[in-house]
């Protein structure tokens, strides 16, 4: 006790002497650096705590959200299929009464906004249906299709009948749901679509596996309803779709971290929806799309992630319960929670959820940072600061605790007040907003839920998934519809081939078990087979498969996943693309042969025509010229391939072929003739008849000109003549002959009247004679003058009727001697023509019918007027050309009438039916000639009918004078 009690006495007198701001200080000092280095410890520690605590809270909460919004949206579609096959299974609704199915179905669509599609199909390939456009992209993708203006929300109706089969017609609707616009038109086989024969084959309501739609490119799903009678006898299936697209909107919009992502994926790898809004399916520039695997995926967090939680789990199929997983990426610890999720009708999802350490992390270790720094002013300014400092900084860490927790909880209108340090309140901001967005995103799930619903519609190929053990253990409906049958499980690989009926292309031996697809792909082997063909319903069916071996990330081989696709239409196509072209190449060889000959036809025609030829460029350049050409001009063809159009013509006729030629380039003209000089390579002049035509290509612009030349020097030449002997005649000729027919005419009128008869007799013979020649030459300068139309006839209007009196009193005197009498017929029309010259056209007419009519005989004389559409007379309408009115003259006799092979020749010059009529009956042979000649100048037609033995009948036509004139 003594020495005890001393070691007392000494301590207390030790603190004794120590001066009490050092007693005071340094305890509470070192209590204070002790308690804060624990606070600071024990806070990092709970921090950490708190983070992981907190993303646990989260993530279940994200993965809870995110169940709920798949049980709703999928159990809409189960419900409304369940809905008909329970009214069915009542009587209430009968599947052969299309119009209450389709009134059963508006109803649901109108009263359920969730619903997106609801259908029935039966094994007669019918089908009726309602649908909703639930989202932009659809709305998007769908007025691509269709050409139309469409909105989200819009229902539309499409439905297959049975006597319009093959054909699905999708229509938009009125208010009460009737179609009002027929807006796309598929051509589909739903008897052979995935879903129907998924649906047939499951006996009992169940879901599609996810497809990619062959319309719309986006996955989708479908709830199916089978329907049997009482006799187990298939009757149809009740399907709603569901489009997955949503699912990734709904996803991405989850923003329960800032660098948290989501996704959901099948137990076969197979990405359903993720929220980094990555396309679910891969589109191969050629071929059919295919579905992305998680451990594809382009996304690096979503791509490590799959990989480890296969790598993990090995077959994602143990993964039975939610795990919370801390794993690794980006050199960052992720937290990762893995939720299945599954419902009674076979849907077996896992749904993935992660968050980034770094996203607590930072705030957690500014705080940290923080309270460090506020313990040392602590220690500097006072205990009581220093308490109060810790008090201030950890009572907002506090509540926001609390927050985190009611958030954890679901409580998302827990209210949190913002206060404390910048950091901790906008980490309280953060969670406000974060609480918001999951409000919001909730009320958004059923949208996003229905867009993912219609991506997991339709697959483009055929589908099927073997186990390690070559047990098939998946076949999509597409599959079912191309095979003609569903799945057969527990079906060894050596019964594959018999229970498929799978051959041999082309042959009746089944396709060797060693050489299938499957066996090669569960060997480890990707192939590629394009020989198979399959029995479907007594038809072959051409196959191509590609198989690809599935590992896990140990290299062990666990699927052998077969895509596959009907090609007997390509096939077909194929045989009718390979007989086209061989019939193609045999046309092609044929017309090559053609176009050589034809080539050769052109260049001997072209070479060897009788007159020159070329081809002369816009700018006047020959192209190509023949020998004729060269031969008339006197060049070789060389000299004139360096030679211009105008260089060889003319200089006074340049101009003229030069206005030709701007009218043909301008397409005034196509074609014309003109009368050209050409200078000769000897220096005289050559006369050519120039035809030219212009080539155009394909746009109606001119290429090159054609040239036609002809040399008409010796034509030119005899025109000379023919004008020197006209002159001739006119001159030296005429003057002599009537100073001898008026001499002759005095010798006959009697002043000597002791001539003996002979005399007499011999000057009336040459009297008649003068008289012919003088005639004659008359005749032929009239006909020459009309011809040449040095002669310009001056017409007017005449009346016809004038016109015909005027001739009968002419010829008159030469009637009354042939004792012929003359019928005419006045007729009180104009015409527009010159009248003596229509007056010596009916003269001479009625003088040729005198002529050879008999004493006693009538000739008449009449005109009439004629509507061109209203002739009946073939002989009028061959001979007359107009759609104007005019007046048919005609002159008939009763003489000996014509031969029928001189009805056209007896117009021509010197031309009479007996050779001896110009000396019996006097005469010319240029009557006719004249009268054709002026007949043509008034634009007129004549010509003649006539029996020989019966008499002739002369008609001509002149144009009515237009009232207008």
């Amino acid at each position: 006790m003594t020495e005890r009690a001393s070691l007392l006495q000494r301590c207390y007198q030790g603190w004794a002497n120590i001066p009490i701001r050092v007693l005071l200080t340094v305890p509470f000092m070192l209590q204070l650096v002790g308690a804060v280095g624990i606070v600071g410890y024990l806070s990092d520690r709970s921090g950490q705590q708190s983070v992981r605590e907190l993303a646990d809270q989260l993530t279940q909460q994200v993965s809870l959200r995110i169940h709920d919004r798949l049980t709703i949206y999928l159990h809409t579609s189960q419900d409304v299929v369940a809905a008909n096959y329970l009214a069915v299974q009542q009587g209430t609704l009968d599947l052969k009464n299309f119009e209450q199915l389709q009134q059963q179905f508006w109803q649901q669509v109108t009263l359920n906004p969730l619903i997106e599609g609801v259908l029935f199909s039966n094994e007669e390939a019918e089908v009726i249906a309602y649908g909703r456009f639930q989202s932009e992209e659809i709305v998007k993708e769908s007025e691509k299709v269709t050409g139309e203006n469409l909105s989200v929300g819009m229902p539309f109706f499409y439905s297959l009948k049975s006597n319009d089969l093959g054909k699905r017609k999708y229509y938009l609707v009125d208010l009460k749901g009737n179609p009002r616009k027929l807006i796309y038109t598929f051509k589909i086989d739903n008897r052979i679509a995935p879903w129907y024969r998924y649906g047939k084959a499951a006996r009992q309501q169940t879901w599609s596996p996810i497809c990619v739609y062959k319309i719309l490119p986006t996955l989708g799903i479908y709830a199916l309803a089978p329907i049997y009678d009482a006799t187990g006898k298939w009757r149809g299936v009740f399907a709603s779709d569901f489009t997955l697209a949503a699912l990734n909107t709904f996803l991405n919009q989850l923003k329960f971290s800032p660098s948290g992502q989501t996704f959901i994926m099948e137990r076969s790898g197979n990405l359903v929806a993720t929220s980094t809004l990555e396309i679910p399916f891969v589109k191969p520039a050629l071929g059919e799309p295919t579905r992305l695997l998680a451990v594809n995926s382009k996304d690096t967090l979503t791509r490590d992630i799959a990989r480890q939680l296969t790598h993990k789990f090995g077959n994602l199929s143990t993964l039975q319960t939610t795990q919370q997983l801390t794993l690794m990426s980006n050199h960052e610890r992720q937290f990762v929670r893995v939720t299945p999720y599954q419902d009674r009708y076979g849907l077996d999802w896992l749904v993935v959820v992660i968050v980034p350490e770094s996203d607590f992390m930072a705030d957690i270790h500014a705080n940290t940072q923080r309270t460090w720094l506020l313990c040392g002013l602590t220690l500097l300014v006072a205990a009581g600061t220093g308490m109060l400092s810790a008090r201030w900084i950890a009572r907002p860490i506090y509540r926001l605790q609390q927050a985190a927790e009611a958030l954890a909880e679901r409580q998302l209108d827990y209210p949190v007040e913002i206060s404390g340090v910048g950091e901790v309140a906008r980490l309280t901001i953060a969670f406000q907003r974060m609480a918001h967005q999951l409000k919001t995103s909730f009320r958004s799930l059923q949208e996003s839920e229905q867009r993912f619903e219609h991506l997991l519609h339709n697959v483009p190929v055929g589908i099927s998934v073997f186990d390690s053990t070559g047990n098939q253990i998946l076949l999509n409906q597409l599959g079912e519809t191309i095979l003609g049958r569903g799945n057969l499980p527990n079906l060894s690989l050596e019964e594959l081939s018999a229970a498929y009926q799978i051959y041999q292309a082309g042959t009746n031996q089944l396709y060797p078990v060693e050489q299938l697809p499957v066996t090669q792909a569960l060997r480890g082997e990707t192939t590629f087979v394009d020989d198979m063909e399959i029995e479907v319903k007594g038809e072959r069916v051409a196959l191509e498969i590609h198989a690809i071996p599935f590992f896990d990330a140990a290299g062990n081989l666990l699927y052998a996943i077969l895509a596959f696709q009907d090609i007997t239409k390509r096939r077909q196509a194929e045989r009718i693309l390979t007989d086209y072209s061989r019939e193609l190449e045999h046309q092609i060889a044929e017309r090559t042969q053609e176009l050589q000959r034809s080539e050769e036809r052109f260049r001997s025609a072209f070479e060897d025509a009788p007159i020159g030829m070329a081809l002369v460029a816009l700018d006047g350049r020959f192209i190509r010229v023949n020998r004729s050409l060269c031969q008339i001009l006197g060049n070789s063809q060389e000299e004139l391939l360096t030679k211009t159009f105008p260089e060889i013509t003319h200089p006074d006729d340049v101009a003229t072929n030069l206005e030709q030629v701007q009218r043909a380039i301008a397409g005034e003209i196509n074609i014309y003739q003109v009368q050209l000089r050409y200078l000769h390579q000897q220096g005289h002049i050559v006369w050519a008849l120039v035809n030219v035509s212009v080539v155009r290509d394909s746009r109606e612009y001119p290429i090159y000109f054609i040239a036609q030349i002809q040399d008409i020097s010796d034509r030119y030449a005899i025109e000379q003549m023919k004008n020197e002997f006209i002159s001739i005649v006119s001159h030296e000729l005429r003057t002599p002959l009537t100073a001898i027919h008026g001499s002759l005419g005095i010798l006959e009128s009697g002043i000597y009247h002791n001539n003996s008869e002979k005399f007499n007799h011999l000057i009336s013979i040459a009297l008649n004679n003068s008289d012919r020649l003088v005639r004659l030459v008359n005749d032929i300068l009239d006909l020459e003058r009309l011809e040449s139309q040095k002669t310009e006839l001056v017409k007017e209007a005449c009346e016809v009727t004038d016109l015909i009196e005027q001739a009968v009193e002419t010829v008159q005197p030469l009637a009354d001697t042939a004792k012929i009498h003359l019928d005419w017929t006045p007729l009180a029309v104009s015409v527009w023509a010159a009248p003596d010259a229509i007056v010596q056209t009916l003269t001479n007419l009625l003088s040729n019918a005198i002529k050879f009519s008999p004493a006693g005989s009538t000739v008449s004389v009449k005109a009439e007027v004629i509507e061109a559409k209203d002739s009946n007379r073939e002989k009028v309408r061959e001979n007359t050309h107009t759609s104007l009115p005019y007046i048919l003259f005609s002159t008939c006799d009763r003489g000996r009438g014509i031969p029928a092979d001189k009805l056209e020749t007896i117009f021509g010059r010197f031309q009479q039916v007996d050779v001896q009529d110009s000396r019996h009956k006097g005469g010319t042979g240029l009557g006719l000639a004249i009268c054709k000649s002026i007949v043509q100048q008034h634009q007129g037609q004549i010509w003649v009918e006539s029996l020989w033995g019966t008499g002739s009948t002369f008609y001509f036509t002149l144009p009515v004078q237009p009232p207008a004139e």
